[in-house]
């Protein structure tokens, strides 16, 4: 049979025959091709076994696989056989204790004999350490000579042994080489420093009590069993020698019976105890000096003496307006009674009720005529200072004073001279009028007084008009 012979480049679907076998190129091999399949032909016998090929190269190793799960655990082997008894120790000596009276701790001893420490017992649940020796004592101590300045130390002091300076025979002590902390578990609560500072909820501070905590109220001092009138006290003080409570400041908390009055009470002097000086009240008042105030208001109250005293008090206008009083106590009795001397409106308006101040009207023409103008029909005489029937005013107190006055002239009588005097000597003001006709004469001055320096309207010349008429008159007024 001839060999194949395809044609090179052919297109989709070109046939070749050859051997009388037709091909047809699909666009990517040569198939065989037959337009219309005959009946299968028999099988033909099998073809010799063809020659066995070379050996492949050997591949590579392939990965570790997983290890596989544990063999079950083999049977325990025989019992070995038992090894044979040792020899019998010796029998041991019994011991004996010298005195166990009260289960005295075991503290010394040698051999077989021990010995019970008949000061140190134990009776449960106490520890005791009963001594009759000098100064018995319980120590802690890291350094082995017990050295004085690292040991904790919890003793009692006698006459003849005083392991704290200072101590007195029967006193009971504990000394401490660095601080001296008290603690709950594991965090500290209390600290005594080595140089005597107390310190609690902190562990450092410069003065010898320091507190520092997170509540409103860091501490509380309570008289427990008080009642009306009872105190309780903080007091301070820097004389030596002197405790504060006897001489210095006393910061005071007083049981009033409704609730509780706070008072500062001070020494005044060295020689003296702790007086009160200032109070507020359960009411909210403020008292400054040594009386109550009793005002429904809040005030301040100055007090200088015993039953005398000033206060500053608010006034209440009304319909939310205050204004501002001041008060005085002129009064010499046993009593504490200030009355308003000076108020100031919510307005800002000033007024001095008691301010020395008169005025006389209508007073006598005929008394002008004999040297001094008398006499008062109206008007007012705050503090009563000025004497109608003489005429005089005395000032009560030292400052300036605006006064003046009026003489009607007689008509016809020719010129009226006249002026206020001082002291009845010093010329203040001069005034005068024509006579020709009824003429009204007036003066007006501020003068500067002593206290009981006088005033008065004098005549120098001319005849007033006779009657009591308003256009006679005089007055004063203080003015600062």
């Amino acid at each position: 049979m001839a060999a194949f012979d395809f044609p090179n480049s052919p297109s989709t679907n070109d046939t070749y025959s050859a051997n009388g076998v037709t091909f047809q190129w699909n666009g990517s091999v040569w198939t065989r091709y037959s337009a219309s399949a005959g009946a299968q032909g028999s099988t033909g016998p099998t073809g010799a076994q063809g020659a066995v090929g070379s050996t492949g190269a050997q591949g590579a190793t392939g990965s570790t696989g997983p290890t596989g799960a544990q063999g079950a655990t083999g049977p325990t082997g025989a019992q070995g056989a038992t090894g044979s008894t040792g020899a019998q120790g010796a029998a041991g000596s019994n011991a004996s204790i010298s005195s166990n009276a009260d289960n005295r701790v075991i503290t010394g001893g040698s051999g077989t004999n021990l010995v019970g420490e008949s000061t140190l017992t134990y009776d449960s649940p106490q520890l005791k350490l009963l001594s009759s020796d000098a100064a018995p004592q319980i120590r802690i101590n890291s350094d082995t000579s017990d050295g004085s300045s690292t040991r904790l130390t919890i003793g009692r002091a006698t006459a003849n042994n005083h392991f704290v300076n200072g101590a007195h025979a029967g006193d009971s002590a504990i000394t401490f080489g660095g601080d001296l902390i008290f603690g709950v578990q594991i965090n500290e609560k209390l600290r005594i420093t080595s140089d005597g500072r107390l310190l609690v909820g902190q562990t450092s501070g410069s003065s010898p009590l320091c507190v520092s905590g997170t509540d409103p109220v860091i501490a509380e001092l309570h008289h427990s069993d008080g009642g009306t009138n009872d105190q309780a006290r903080i007091s301070l003080g820097a004389l030596a020698n002197n405790p504060p409570s006897n001489r210095g400041v006393n910061l005071i908390a007083k049981n009033n019976g409704a609730g509780h009055d706070f008072i500062v009470a001070c020494s005044a002097s060295h020689s003296a105890g702790p007086g009160e000086k200032f109070r507020i009240d359960s009411s909210g008042n403020v008292n400054i000096g040594v009386n109550a105030s009793t005002n429904p208001f809040t005030y301040l109250r100055f007090g200088a003496s015993l039953y005398g005293a000033a206060d500053i008090r608010p006034k209440n206008e009304g319909s939310h307006k205050v204004g501002l009083e001041f008060y005085t106590d002129g009064t010499q009795d046993t009593t504490i009674n200030p009355t308003v001397k000076m108020t100031i409106d919510s307005a800002g308006y000033v007024t001095t009720p008691n301010t020395p101040s008169f005025m006389a009207r209508g007073m006598s023409g005929s008394s002008y005529d004999n040297g001094t103008m008398t006499g008062m029909s109206s008007g007012h005489n705050i503090g009563n200072h000025f004497n109608s029937s003489t005429g005089v005013f005395t000032a009560p107190i030292a400052g300036r004073y605006l006064t003046g006055c009026g003489v009607l002239v007689q008509s016809g009588t020719g010129r009226l001279e006249g002026n206020i005097s001082k002291n009845n000597s010093t010329t203040v003001v001069n005034f005068n009028g024509t006579g020709t006709t009824y003429d009204g004469a007036t003066a007006t001055a501020v003068v500067s007084l002593a206290a009981n320096d006088t005033l008065r309207v004098k005549r120098q010349s001319g005849n007033a008009y006779d009657s009591n008429h308003g256009n006679h008159y005089f007055f004063a007024h203080l003015i600062g």
